[in-house]
């Protein structure tokens, strides 16, 4: 990443695709990745960012890909049952409140 200056906005998480993410900011699709600490923190697969989730992300001066470096707190969980009759988390189907 080295010394290029990075703006932080709010974006949210459009698409993922096995840990790689696209966040819409500005209008525009900006590729994007989580980072190190987020991955470190990450309490299972809902420490992680999920569609439709809002999220801060470092944007790079010079085109190269963003970093999100917060994942702002969700409003409400859907869950539902998984083998074995334990409840789990499906992180693919989140409602969330605006970031405002």
């Amino acid at each position: 990443m080295g010394d290029a200056s990075r703006d932080v906005v709010m974006a949210r998480v459009v698409a993922e695709h096995r840990g790689e993410y696209v966040v819409l900011a500005g209008g525009r699709e900006i590729a994007a990745k989580v980072t190190g600490k987020t991955m470190f923190d990450a309490r299972g697969r809902e420490g992680f960012p999920v569609v439709g989730d809002w999220v801060e992300v470092a944007l790079p001066g010079d085109g190269t890909l963003a970093v999100i470096t917060a994942i702002r707190p969700r409003a409400t969980l859907l869950a539902r049952r998984g083998s074995g009759g334990g409840v789990r988390c499906s992180p693919s189907r989140r409602t969330w409140m605006s970031p405002s």
